[in-house]
């Protein structure tokens, strides 16, 4: 089939509601598919790649266990892809393909929160993979005009979000996973987010939370933490760690907000990690909070 008939037959698909069409499966297009995830054209990857594999995969269930663990055998290597010496070619084009690989594998680990299509060394395995992606993401750019959006920092915690859902993870995990976002956040030489990185970032701790392995105590030793960094970078301007800084304010604050919620759920005047929270944000505030 040459890229004009496969434009088109993807263009029919979005256009029917990510309908199959007659004499197809959706397992004998899924390798198409996730081949789009690395398109150059920012609509086959996100409408079609992504968009069409969130209907199939969520909504219509056209996939068996087979073919949700091969999705994911599929995609797990491409969070490497051009970050261990193997040649590549366009690096905008394998930034492109590692960032939707873990939007794509988010996908997957929220389905396998209910079905269990995966086992527990896959899930473990899955994490694992996250976590290094999380961390070795050398391109942290969001939008970028011409070729659409990255995100990758934005897509790595949506994967995280689901794998710390999962009951197959459990408290050594979700440690792992809160040392892992520290170690981002404090890392100099990156960027400030400009897409709302922080917030979903916010959001994995969030489920870590709901899960309840990691208790009130311990969850603001890990925010105490985040307070005696600002502490040691007070003073004297550090362009090195400005971005991290500015990066982990804001973030404390979107924590802040949302243990806020949880303290109103569970009908409290306040909950001791939200003070927490607020003390760090309040001191290290750039102006009154």
């Amino acid at each position: 089939m040459d890229a004009r008939a496969d434009r088109a037959l993807w263009e029919s698909i979005v256009d029917a509601d990510a309908e199959v069409p007659p004499g197809r499966t959706a397992a004998e297009l899924l390798p198409a598919l996730l081949d789009l995830l690395g398109a150059d054209d920012p609509w086959l990857r996100d409408e079609v790649g992504y968009g069409v594999l969130a209907r199939w995969v969520v909504q219509d269930h056209l996939l068996d266990r087979d073919e949700l663990r091969y999705a994911v055998a599929r995609l797990v290597p491409d969070l490497r892809l051009g970050l261990d010496g193997d040649e590549v070619g366009d690096p905008d084009h394998a930034a492109v393909r590692r960032s939707y690989s873990a939007l794509a594998l988010a996908i997957l680990a929220f389905r396998d929160i209910e079905d269990h299509f995966l086992d527990r060394a896959a899930v473990h395995g899955l994490l694992d993979a996250a976590i290094e992606h999380l961390l070795d993401e050398p391109d942290r750019r969001g939008y970028v005009p011409e070729l659409g959006w990255i995100n990758a920092t934005a897509h790595t915690a949506d994967l995280l979000k689901f794998l710390v859902r999962n009951t197959v993870t459990g408290e050594a995990d979700h440690r792992r996973v809160l040392d892992a976002l520290q170690t981002l956040l404090t890392r100099a030489g990156g960027p400030v987010f400009v897409d709302d990185e922080e917030d979903r970032l916010v959001l994995v701790v969030v489920d870590v939370i709901g899960r309840e392995t990691i208790g009130d105590d311990e969850l603001c030793d890990w925010m105490d933490t985040f307070g005696s960094w600002l502490a040691g970078r007070a003073g004297a301007f550090d362009p090195a760690s400005r971005a991290a800084a500015v990066n982990l304010k804001r973030f404390v604050r979107t924590l802040h907000l949302a243990l806020c919620s949880r303290a109103h759920r569970r009908e409290l005047t306040f909950d001791k990690p939200e003070i927490t929270a607020l003390d760090i944000a309040r001191r290290f505030a750039a102006g009154p909070i």
